[in-house]
């Protein structure tokens, strides 16, 4: 990626070591924004769907049931392929940055999409639903959650530092998540809203177009240092490999199996995005894959337990 070589798109932090504008603005204000859609997308989408566009009854209530399952599906399968391709990245402004500089302007698209939702007959509107919903999970925030989570890891081969900024990080989606979208948006928010569709897509069209800024200032205050020590030397596995690995680990079976239930469970709670409301969960599984990060044969492990939790 020559364009990446520009002065333009150089990072902000020149430090060898953590500085505290990486960590307030890196990595606690810069993520915010994709946070703060996501955490409102989780947790208002599906009322969207069911209370404001009326898909409940479409395909005889078959729809909202089928379609998270096979978008499932295709999510699992990008977020792989993306991870892929970021372990292949190579530019003078690291390998996941790159991605999380993209992002910052397909997410806010992506997330206007999913709720322009056209006045037209019940098949559009489920044909914009599903491309809309897959082009936000499975593609834009797909690429910025990769390389989003992958920030942490690669900034810092100093394990108190690195912990540090996880903190930051933990705090933001706490913010986010526990703090706004669980408190104030159900107090203040949606009732003003309530199920007016216009309203809707301003709350999300401000929300969404706020991402960018944010996740601009999470790419220019953000610093690969592990990228740029490993170089050419970094270990190569190939995919097949990696895969062997994953899967004759006894402790990464045990964690499938638990990972398999609480999916299906989520589902049950929540078939739009098939998630569990335990934020310990994810919690666990997001330090369990940053504690592995540095060891070249968990290279596809943090691939796929990085995978929107």
């Amino acid at each position: 990626m020559k364009l990446m070589n520009s002065p333009l798109l150089a990072s902000r932090v020149k430090s060898e070591t953590v500085t505290k504008s990486e960590k307030w603005l890196g990595y606690l204000l810069g993520p915010a924004g994709a946070l703060l859609l996501n955490a409102v997308l989780a947790t208002y989408l599906n009322v969207y769907y069911t209370d404001v566009l009326n898909l409940t009854p479409l395909w005889g209530g078959a729809f909202l049931t089928a379609f998270p399952i096979v978008s499932k599906i295709i999510d699992a399968i990008t977020n792989v392929v993306m991870g892929q391709i970021i372990d292949r990245t190579r530019t003078k402004e690291g390998k996941a940055r790159p991605w999380l500089l993209l992002s910052a302007f397909l997410v806010p698209v992506t997330g206007i999409l999913l709720f322009t939702v056209p006045e037209s007959s019940d098949t559009v509107k489920a044909v914009w639903v599903m491309i809309s919903y897959n082009l936000f999970y499975s593609f834009a925030y797909t690429i910025f959650n990769m390389s989003h989570n992958l920030m942490v890891p690669l900034s810092t081969r100093d394990g108190t530092a690195r912990g540090g900024l996880s903190v930051f990080n933990q705090i933001a989606s706490i913010m986010m998540s526990g703090i706004l979208v669980a408190l104030v948006f159900p107090m203040v928010i949606m009732p003003m809203i309530g199920v007016d569709k216009s309203k809707w897509i301003t709350l999300m069209t401000i929300l969404s177009i706020l991402a960018l800024p944010l996740t601009l200032m999470e790419y220019y205050f953000t610093k690969e240092r592990v990228t740029a020590e490993a170089g050419e030397e970094e270990t190569k596995q190939s995919f097949a490999e990696q895969l062997r690995i994953l899967f004759t680990d006894k402790y990464m079976i045990l964690m499938y199996v638990y990972f398999f239930v609480y999916i299906v469970r989520g589902t049950a709670q929540d078939p739009v995005h098939g998630q569990v409301h335990d934020p310990d969960v994810r919690i666990f599984l997001r330090l369990y894959c940053r504690r592995n990060a540095q060891e070249p044969r968990t290279g596809l492990l943090l691939q796929l337990c990085t995978g929107n939790l």
